[in-house]
């Protein structure tokens, strides 16, 4: 039998995990599986990993992404928050069509309101373009659009005024 001093080992005594080594494919097959929660610990773990350089992680999320069925919305959530970690012209292309292709309702706020903080996290030489591009959009609210060029800008005194003029909610239309 092991000595209460042997199994209180400290945190720092352990090796630390290299994301690099570790299979994803239980987090792949888990994520399309049914269960929903496990499912949502691997969409956690993807984006760890994906944090640490697992570009393969990456392009799964962004394919899970259309996987998804559309009205999926905590599903779509989580994937969007994990796709913080992908800042590529691929992954905000992927979020500027998510914005265009999802209309804006109560179901839908959030979600577009994740995606946006998500692409707003970028660097701005990957966001600038599309958030400009959604700025000259029609199709959009003026208020919206007003966001958007706000957004476009890499001036931190308009993102203050931004959260001021928005209050919490960006995407009251």
């Amino acid at each position: 039998m092991r000595s209460p001093k042997d199994m209180n080992t400290s945190r720092l005594d352990m090796a630390p995990f290299d994301f690099m080594k570790v299979s994803l494919d239980y987090n792949y097959r888990t994520i399309v599986g049914a269960d929903r929660k496990q499912a949502g610990d691997s969409i956690r773990v993807l984006s760890a990993a994906s944090s640490h350089g697992r570009w393969d992680a990456s392009v799964f999320l962004m394919g899970l992404l259309h996987y998804v069925p559309a009205d999926d919305w905590e599903m779509k959530i989580q994937i969007a928050k994990a796709l913080e970690h992908t800042p590529t012209r691929e992954c905000a292309d992927l979020l500027f069509a998510e914005i265009r292709k999802v209309g804006s309702s109560n179901k839908t706020r959030t979600y577009l309101t994740t995606v946006i903080d998500v692409l707003a996290s970028f660097p701005n030489e990957i966001k600038e373009p599309g958030f400009r591009a959604l700025a000259t959009d029609k199709s959009f609210t003026p208020k919206m659009r007003r966001k958007f060029a706000v957004l476009a800008s890499d001036e931190e005194e308009d993102s203050l005024s931004l959260r001021m003029f928005f209050d919490e909610d960006p995407l009251d239309v």
